[in-house]
């Protein structure tokens, strides 16, 4: 398969919309799933066990929605006018998420600094991920770049860990981008590897990852980290509020807030399923997405970052708010209401300009 026949077949792959439309409504189970009222969750049951499911699972859901958008950048940079077109309308998007980020986070914690500007959220660390995989990807030698910061990524994460240091915008606070970055760009590396080689050179990298992820497995370690940060208490009340008393602000006490990011050997263990499930959804037959109930999934996918961020929203309201879902079941008819919300923002997306939604279109065929 010559390398052009084989970029043309990657953009036009539906199971690759089906895979950004998985990641995306994974997403939304684990969200969906923390906003459940907590003492409703004892009740058990087969809706209470598949929650609980795709908890265990979301390190592999948070590592796949960043996979995805550096399979993403790949394709959109294909068909990319020029390199510098491409990169300054990435600079947008990327401005677009980190300023979104910044207004969640104000509305949460407050002004807390350093972390108001340098770790906002999971919004500002896939801002910094796409920029520094998109800057990889217009250098001279990409594949090198992407592979460069892969394991510098991974190192800096290795550092952190051995010497148990919490670093605002690296691993601390509700945005640390370490080691997330690297699924962006293992997932940018890879799609470059597809468009080049062809579908069958992901066989040698699950054979290359296999030992990877056992290693991971049978070592017992955690996959996962705890990172602490500091912020205002302001007994539930919303801190956005706050801001126009200032004494209220410097009387709070300061409580400890728990953030879970990935660990190294997490990141090891995870280049293997990642890979797999890409492998999946790139040898799919077509014909097994040409049903007509797939078209919702596959629009989703097309737009799987606006309706990621518009869901962020909804949620946060839902919060705010304070309504709940009272149990299991309402957590699955919540999930059922935002993938068919998402699917009409999606509809709004592919029929009107790009600019709505800060222009988020991560999903560029």
């Amino acid at each position: 398969m010559t390398a052009a026949h084989s970029a043309k077949n990657t953009r036009s792959e539906p199971g690759l919309d089906a895979f950004r439309c998985l990641a995306v409504v994974m997403m939304f189970v684990v969200h969906a799933f923390r906003l459940q009222a907590p003492r409703s969750r004892s009740s058990g049951g087969a809706l209470e066990a598949l929650l609980e499911l795709f908890m265990w699972a979301e390190p592999y859901v948070a590592a796949t929605f960043l996979f995805v958008a550096g399979i993403s950048l790949v394709l959109s940079k294909r068909k990319a006018k020029s390199t510098a077109v491409w990169l300054r309308k990435l600079a947008l998007r990327a401005l677009g998420l980190y300023a979104l980020s910044v207004l969640l986070f104000v509305a949460q914690f407050g002004v807390d600094l350093p972390d108001l500007l340098a770790s906002s959220g999971i919004l500002s660390a896939i801002a910094v991920a796409i920029v520094l995989t998109g800057l990889m990807l217009a250098s001279p030698k990409p594949n090198w770049a992407l592979a460069a910061l892969g394991i510098a990524t991974v190192g800096v994460g290795s550092y952190l860990e051995a010497t148990a240091r919490t670093v605002s915008g690296l691993n601390g606070g509700p945005g640390g981008a370490v080691p997330l970055i690297a699924f962006t760009a293992f997932g940018a590396l890879l799609a470059r590897l597809v468009q080049r080689r062809g579908k069958r050179a992901l066989g040698w990298v699950i054979a290359l990852t296999a030992p990877l992820c056992a290693f991971a497995v049978f070592s017992h370690a955690a996959w996962t980290q705890n990172v602490v940060s500091r912020y205002a208490d302001l007994g539930g009340q919303l801190a956005v509020t706050a801001l126009w008393d200032p004494e209220l602000l410097a009387r709070a006490p300061h409580s400890a807030v728990v953030f879970w990011n990935h660990s190294v050997v997490g990141v090891a263990g995870l280049l293997l399923p990642l890979s797999a499930s890409l492998a999946v959804a790139l040898f799919a037959p077509k014909r097994a997405f040409a049903a007509r109930g797939f078209g919702p999934v596959l629009l989703v996918g097309r737009h799987a970052l606006a309706v990621y961020v518009m869901h962020l929203g909804v949620l946060g309201v839902l919060d705010v708010a304070g309504v709940t879902p009272p149990s299991a079941a309402w957590t699955w008819v919540t999930i059922a209401a935002l993938f068919a919300l998402a699917v009409a923002v999606a509809f709004v997306l592919e029929r009107r300009p790009q600019r709505l939604l800060f222009g988020l279109r991560a999903a560029e065929r």
